[in-house]
């Protein structure tokens, strides 16, 4: 959760300035935004990790990985799979540690993810929900039953 919390290996009050997202060991970790790799390496207690910059305010970083899979200067698209989840760095189990962060007047500054992650996910529960919806069936018709229709003439738009 962002925000102020109870550091889970420290014990300490600490500003937690992402959202972890639990998963299996090994999960695809899929770019949020189109940009270009800025760092694909070890960043401390991140771990592995990889920070996307997708215009000149605004990058992303995505930590604990298990495994990097895009280079330094790399271009890439939105979704393309950047790493896979893992447990590297101050990290109590799988998961991914994700930042949005914004470049204001004092720096890079972590802004909550919450509005963004939401939207995402309910892109992604409508496109599953498209996907699972059963596919519609016309109803059959008997020549008995078939409706008589009047030939219509095709008007030209004016």
């Amino acid at each position: 959760m962002f925000g102020w919390r109870v550091h889970p290996i420290s014990g300490s009050r600490r500003f937690h300035a992402g959202t972890d997202l639990g998963a299996p060991m090994g999960t695809p970790v899929l770019a949020a935004y189109a940009g270009k790799v800025a760092i694909a390496d070890w960043m401390g207690g991140y771990g592995q990790s990889i920070v996307l910059q997708h215009n000149e305010t605004q990058e992303t970083l995505y930590a604990h990985l298990s495994e990097i899979l895009v280079q330094p200067g790399q271009v890439i698209e939105q979704g393309t799979v950047i790493g896979r989840v893992g447990s590297t760095g101050n990290s109590t189990g799988p998961h991914l540690h994700f930042e949005v962060r914004q470049l204001t007047e004092s720096g890079w500054t972590a802004m909550n993810s919450g509005a963004q992650l939401e939207y995402g996910l309910a892109q992604l529960i409508k496109a599953l929900q498209v996907a699972q919806a059963p596919p519609q069936t016309t109803p059959q018709t008997t020549p008995q039953t078939t409706p008589q229709t009047t030939p219509q003439t095709m008007q030209p738009d004016s």
